[in-house]
């Protein structure tokens, strides 16, 4: 499954007597909103899919857009939203405040007129993420969902990198390929050592951003695992080329600590940020 096809049909047994103990995942990324519904007494992802969409978030009527999800207005125990973006900045805790988080981002990125500075506090890291939102967008959300969690998708995967990667010895690199823009994470023992995004025309152009992130940081080709959440098949013309420098990759199948309650017939590396959002809720 690409990112840009639909599943079939949504979950069409999700009530709103039931919502009451659901958690709604949404994904907002280019062009495709990913979505999983958590069932919260049985931990249990009971659905998961992809709508297209024919224009970016921001231009987004996104309560037309949500009507291919039947489910989508009811009124869930909780709902998480995030967005993919190649634009955020880190900063540790001690280093941040509410009053300060603005100027911190203008230290490497730059804001509309017509966005605000929003901010994620990401546990593992004990750090945040400052990004800016388009206020059209957040103001479309708010309506349909008011209760809402708003995040940056950068930081659902953050967080499950480092709680994955904790366990481990050994130096783990995510590539997390998205349209146009490419986010790779390193984590070793449950520390971040780098997140950085790019922007890509090609494959080739993912390969030499790997190969520049592995060189700089001295990370061996034969011995660091490549993980590999994002918008791929496992047998595509990417993962051909990276098979040809690095010698393991790795798909994961979705959340590893809550279980889908089917998985066939899906590539659920493409869902990650969707599947471990759900740290974010209240």
């Amino acid at each position: 499954m690409e990112i840009g096809e639909s599943k079939s049909t949504p979950n069409t047994e999700i009530t709103r007597e039931k919502a009451f103990s659901l958690l709604l995942n949404l994904c907002f990324s280019r062009h495709a909103i990913q979505y999983s519904v958590l069932e919260l007494n049985t931990k249990q992802f009971i659905d998961l899919g992809t709508i297209t969409t024919d224009k970016e978030p921001n231009q987004l009527n996104i309560s037309a857009s949500l009507q291919k999800i039947p489910y989508a207005n009811l009124d869930f125990k909780h709902t998480v939203i995030s967005v993919c973006s190649n634009q955020y900045t880190l900063v540790p805790e001690p280093y941040f405040s509410e009053k300060s988080k603005s100027e911190i981002y203008s230290l490497t990125e730059s804001a509309s007129s017509n966005e605000t500075i929003y901010s994620d506090y990401i546990k593992s890291l004990d750090g945040y993420v400052i990004y800016a939102l388009n206020n059209s967008f957040v103001n479309q959300i708010k309506a349909i969902f008011p209760k809402a969690i708003l995040i940056h998708a950068i930081s659902a995967n953050i967080e499950a990198a480092l709680i994955t990667n904790k366990p481990k010895t050994n130096s783990e690199l995510y590539l997390i390929v998205n349209e146009k823009t490419v986010d790779i994470i390193v984590a070793k023992s449950g520390n971040l050592i780098l997140s950085a995004s790019h922007i890509y025309e090609s494959n080739e152009d993912i390969a030499y951003y790997l190969l520049l992130t592995m060189d700089q940081l001295q990370l061996s080709l034969t011995d660091t695992t490549v993980t590999f959440p994002g918008k791929s098949k496992k047998h595509d013309a990417l993962i051909d080329l990276l098979k040809t420098y690095i010698s393991t990759i790795e798909f994961p199948s979705c959340n590893p600590y809550i279980p889908l309650i089917s998985e066939s017939n899906t590539d659920n590396n493409i869902y990650f940020s969707v599947l471990n959002q759900y740290r974010f809720k209240v």
